[in-house]
This record gives structure tokens, C-alpha cells and sequence, in this order.
């Protein structure tokens, strides 16, 4: 249990974002520690983040879908969207975030669950911060109807473009048609 204390924490980022229903980010009812044994259990089967070549910086573990729901759905005919202006925390630039109007209330079950974290090495370059003594930290949760869903096109943008918020990654232009194509048909709940 110590070695899982040791290699894997939740970035404090994260913990804000993914640990919470109300907040509209796909989220999880596991504690910290569940989740990270969730990844200790599948650390195996990793794979190298988008715009990585390697295991070495940023990687996506799959997990149980059991205890983590998604907050996105595809658009469809008639619904009601509207806009706002956010920014994701101080210091990054502000941009437009849809949702669609309405919601009947229900968790999001998709049959995808994934864990991004990010090695020390990559969350302190450009003068980021880490939030744990651990090797390894939780980024993001993702949950998604289809296996290998791909980043959003404005989180690519902001790592490509160095971005206050952004790390370091490049990307194809097939990469960045393909997101943008897919997150084009999906709205936030």
C-alpha cells in the first residue's frame, strides 16, 4: 500500500475538478486512494498520452467505468445550448464553453473510463507545480462511449502552443481534424 502512496497522487487540479458531481467535469465517487490503486491494479496496461511517443511524461490508464461518469453527450436536433465565457483556473486565458440546457438528472455511465497523469518531470516544466511527493499524478478522468476518444481540440492547442495550463506536445494535423470533427458533434451536459 505505501509503494501506491508513493508512485501515484491526484494533482490538486484534478482533485478540484473530477472528485465532485456539481462541477460538470466527468467525475468519480472513489476516494483518492481507491483511485490510485484503481491504477496501480491496471498500470500495466498504460499508454503513452496524446502527442507522447514514450511512457516516460504522460500516460492514460484504463479503469473501471464502475465508480466514474461522463458529462458529455452528442448533440442533437433542437436542443437547447447556451454559452459562457471561463477560464479553467487563474492565470490561463478565458475561452467559450457550450452546454447543452437541460439534463433529466441521471449520471453519464459510459463504457470507457481513463486516468491521465503526468510525471513530476512534466507537471514542473515551464515553472509548473506538483501537488504530491509522488512520481506520478492525476490529471484528468475521461469517460467516453468509444475506446479512444481524443483530447479536445483546445486542450491540444493549449499544449501545443505552450499555453499557461498547456504541457509541452505535438500534434498531427489528422490529430487535430479528427478532434475537432468528433468534440464538433458533442456538447457538455
Amino acid at each position: 500500500m505505501n509503494q501506491i502512496r508513493e508512485n501515484f497522487g491526484v494533482n490538486e487540479f484534478a482533485g478540484e475538478r473530477h472528485f465532485a458531481q456539481e462541477n460538470g467535469y466527468t467525475y468519480t465517487t472513489m476516494s483518492y486512494e481507491e483511485l490510485c490503486e484503481e491504477i496501480a491494479k491496471n498500470w500495466d496496461q498504460r499508454k503513452s498520452g496524446k502527442g507522447e511517443t514514450s511512457l516516460d511524461r504522460k500516460v492514460i490508464v484504463p479503469i473501471s467505468n464502475e465508480y466514474v461518469y461522463g458529462t458529455f453527450t452528442t448533440i442533437k436536433r433542437g436542443m437547447g445550448i447556451f454559452s459562457e465565457v471561463i477560464q479553467r483556473q487563474a492565470g490561463e486565458d478565458y475561452f467559450i464553453e457550450s452546454r447543452v440546457a437541460y439534463s433529466d438528472g441521471n449520471p453519464v455511465r459510459n463504457k470507457f473510463a481513463k486516468v491521465v497523469l503526468y510525471s513530476r518531470e512534466a507537471l514542473l516544466e515551464k515553472e509548473g507545480m506538483c501537488s504530491t511527493e509522488a512520481n506520478w499524478e492525476v490529471v484528468c478522468l475521461i469517460s467516453s462511449d468509444i475506446d479512444d476518444e481524443p483530447m479536445t481540440p483546445l486542450a491540444m492547442a493549449r499544449n501545443m502552443l505552450g499555453k499557461a495550463g498547456g504541457t509541452t506536445s505535438i500534434y498531427s494535423a489528422q490529430e487535430f481534424a479528427e478532434a475537432i470533427y468528433y468534440w464538433s458533434q458533442r456538447v457538455k451536459i
